[in-house]
């Protein structure tokens, strides 16, 4: 039998690793790579005419934090702003065309502090603030924490704790509630 020696990994491939793991994005990923990210905000830009890519983000924040990123949404979301209506159905058919079929929610993820960040200005609350105060009504939210309340929000660090703690309740509590399939 002949013995297999492999190659230790060289100092070249060491820096290339090390310097590239910020784009690293892998297979079961949570996010998009930032060049999926830009490639997606520069075809929304295009189909709807927007003067920046920057200007989707306000547009992704409105469908996100009113539910899209639930696996339950269907296409027929549709809102509105910069005078023009942007139907989540088409936002789903861009997503597509950069190879990342139904990641709404990862999507959200990669944009989730700007999406934030936008929602307080907008005075939007989160898709899971109606969820988490009927069950905490005891509480009173400021926008900031109304705005944090989206499911796409559980793992981001940036999230106040306190709040993260009350998205992933929901989660449990989803599965709580839903029945068993008989097999």
């Amino acid at each position: 039998m002949t013995e297999i020696k492999i190659a230790g990994i060289s100092n070249e491939l060491k820096k290339k690793l090390t310097d590239k793991r910020i784009t690293y994005v892998g297979a079961r990923s949570s996010k998009l790579s930032a060049s999926a990210v830009n490639t997606i905000l520069e075809s929304i830009k295009k189909k709807y005419l927007l003067n920046d890519a920057g200007d989707a983000i306000p547009v992704l924040a409105m469908l996100f934090q009113g539910g899209a990123t639930a696996r339950g949404c269907d296409g027929n979301m549709v809102i509105s702003i910069y005078d023009k209506e942007f139907k989540l159905a088409d936002i789903r058919k861009i997503l597509k065309e950069a190879s990342c079929n139904r990641a709404e929610r990862k999507l959200a993820r990669s944009l989730a502090d700007q999406l934030h960040e936008v929602s307080v200005l907008m005075e939007l609350d989160g898709n899971l603030y109606k969820k988490i105060q009927r069950t905490h009504l005891d509480k009173k939210f400021d926008q900031s924490e109304k705005s944090w309340m989206s499911d796409y929000q559980a793992d981001n660090p940036n999230c106040p704790l306190q709040i993260r703690n009350l998205i992933v309740e929901t989660f449990q509590s989803r599965k709580k509630n839903t029945p068993k399939k008989d097999k």
